[in-house]
């Protein structure tokens, strides 16, 4: 589990997501929290993290993200 609560109105979400897209920090069974301000719309889809979830409360959003997992070619 990975929580991400950094300083609103920073543009930090962002660069978090970016980064843990492109690393291996979250397993492919991990979730990934990212607390920002209500009115803030993250992205919903990265090349290997997707969003699954999104709770308001109050003035806080917390968007939860998965590992997109590999896809599977069927075989006929």
């Amino acid at each position: 589990l990975i929580f991400a609560d950094p300083p609103y109105s920073k543009n930090l979400s962002i660069n978090i997501l970016n980064l843990l897209n492109s690393s291996s920090l979250l397993s492919p069974s991990g979730q990934l929290i990212v607390e920002e301000r209500f009115n803030i719309n993250l992205p919903a889809d990265f090349s290997n993290i997707a969003l699954r979830d999104k709770r308001t409360y109050g003035e806080a959003t917390f968007s939860f993200y998965e590992k997109k997992l590999p896809e599977r070619s069927s075989v006929k």
